[in-house]
């Protein structure tokens, strides 16, 4: 596994551990439960800012993994939504990077195993190399 994939990987695990131990914390001290939760991220301008801030980056992830599960057939990465909705963005955003950056990392096996030393070459490089473009930045 990269370690970009292990940082995706953790990130998922603070993101569903840290967060749900203050808000844990939160219905335990005030005794309301998750109603009292909820009445809370309306306390203020403030956080009803920053609710509707999730509220909205989830909803955009949820569309985004949706479109990219149906195209891409790649069912198991749907598992982000129920994340992001019941524990939060913080856990669904980095999961679902995690779970894409592993068919992508299958993907590029495959092809080096199927075409070997035909990608090589970054397709930008390639073109560059290539005087396309003109002189090469490189």
């Amino acid at each position: 596994m990269t370690p970009l994939r292990l940082a995706f990987l953790a990130l998922a695990a603070w993101g569903a551990v840290h967060p749900m131990f203050w808000l844990l914390k939160h219905m335990r001290e005030t005794g309301t439960g998750p109603s009292g939760l909820i009445d809370a991220w309306y306390v203020n301008a403030s956080t009803t800012g920053l609710t509707w801030d999730l509220t909205i980056a989830a909803i955009a992830l949820t569309v985004w993994v949706l479109a990219e599960a149906i195209s891409r057939r790649a069912w198991w990465h749907l598992v982000a939504i129920p994340a992001t909705f019941c524990i939060g963005v913080s856990c669904g955003l980095p999961l679902y990077l995690f779970l894409r950056s592993g068919m992508e990392a299958r993907a590029e096996d495959y092809i080096q195993k199927t075409w070997p030393g035909m990608f090589r070459v970054f397709p930008t490089e390639a073109i560059l190399q290539s005087g396309l473009m003109g002189e090469s930045i490189y």
